[in-house]
């Protein structure tokens, strides 16, 4: 039975983990929510077409770049969660 290490992500959840990021950074930025869903749809074809990619090297290219731009427009006071306190 082979059990992967905990800290070992695949390029699919890489992806997925970044474009979750990508979408609560999109939630920070605007505030009128069809405004929102334009932009998160237009992320979500960026992406698609990331994970459409056969080749390796273009994928892994691909996915660094998104992740610099996510780097650049990070908002500064990001949305947090509103914790539950009991």
């Amino acid at each position: 039975m082979s059990v992967l290490p905990l800290g070992i992500k695949t390029q699919t959840q890489k992806l997925q983990s970044l474009y979750k990021r990508t979408l609560r950074n999109l939630e920070a930025y605007y505030d009128r929510r069809h405004v929102y869903r334009f932009q998160a749809v237009l992320c979500r074809e960026r992406f698609d077409q990331i994970l459409a990619l056969k080749d390796q090297r273009e994928f892994n290219r691909r996915l660094q770049e998104e992740e610099d731009a996510l780097f650049a427009i990070i908002h500064p006071i990001p949305k947090k969660c509103k914790l539950w306190i009991i």
